[in-house]
């Protein structure tokens, strides 16, 4: 977004929420996540209630102003009573044949993905089937940390977008100033009975990486042309010899 200035506010009553990367609401379970230079301001409630359903409102101080409206509905989880009767007998109606379809996450793009140090790269997964929960991504074994630009790595950072339904979910994650240490191997898991995950391996390059290979590939085509050259050289002298050797002995026939 520039230089504009996002923020999330709660309708009706329009308190702010976060303006920027600061959070004004005393609710800790409320924060923003974004990245320097991403254009992405994810606003993140933890452990939610019924409560926090409602209009949230995203505004961008442009000119004129930029604003979007999202609702979020919270749905509370009941408790049903067992579908048997006391001698083991099922008295609960219609049964419902679940799907026997595994949940599966696929990592679009190719199994190895290489990128430069200090770009910014997204590794976009998607999930298909029924999504009980959320989707996870893990970076070497371990769950991913979202972080933001640090003093040491200033346009570092990483942040999770998601968006999901009943059937399909697309979760984005974004690692912006890549440096070594982000190299290994990703998998996204869905939170889902027998889910299937998905991983892909990022490599990162240092500087001149491409230069030596490039360096180092014209180093062998001189090499080899040099050694052709010497060949041709010595495969002409013979020539020249024979064709001497071959006049004399004409010339003393006749």
């Amino acid at each position: 977004m520039n230089a504009k200035l996002v923020s999330w506010l709660r309708k009706p009553n329009l308190s702010i929420l976060t303006s920027g990367v600061t959070t004004f609401t005393a609710d800790r379970r409320i924060v923003v996540l974004h990245s320097a230079g991403a254009d992405s301001w994810t606003l993140r409630i933890s452990s939610t209630k019924l409560e926090d359903s409602g209009q949230y409102e995203c505004q961008v101080n442009a000119e004129p102003k930029i604003s979007h409206v999202v609702t979020l509905y919270i749905t509370e989880s009941h408790l049903r009573d067992s579908p048997y009767g006391p001698e083991g007998k099922y008295e609960g109606g219609d049964v419902i044949q679940a799907s026997t379809s595994p949940t599966r996450a696929q990592i679009l793009g190719p199994p190895v993905q290489t990128v430069p140090a200090g770009a910014t790269i997204t590794l976009t997964c998607e999930v298909r089937g029924v999504i009980s929960g959320s989707v996870f991504w893990r970076h070497a074994g371990r769950p991913v940390s979202l972080r933001t630009a640090t003093p040491s790595n200033a346009v570092g950072g990483v942040s999770v977008d998601t968006e999901r339904n009943e059937k399909r979910a697309t979760s984005r994650l974004t690692v912006s100033g890549v440096v070594a240490s982000d190299s290994g191997e990703y998998t996204c898991s869905p939170e889902s009975p027998a889910a299937v995950p998905a991983s892909v391996t990022l490599e990162v390059l240092q500087g001149g990486g491409h230069s030596e290979a490039m360096q180092g590939d014209s180093v062998s085509r001189s090499t080899a042309s040099a050694s052709f050259s010497r060949k041709f050289y010595r495969l002409l002298s013979t020539l020249t010899v024979f064709l001497v050797l071959f006049h004399s002995n004409l010339s003393t026939n006749l």
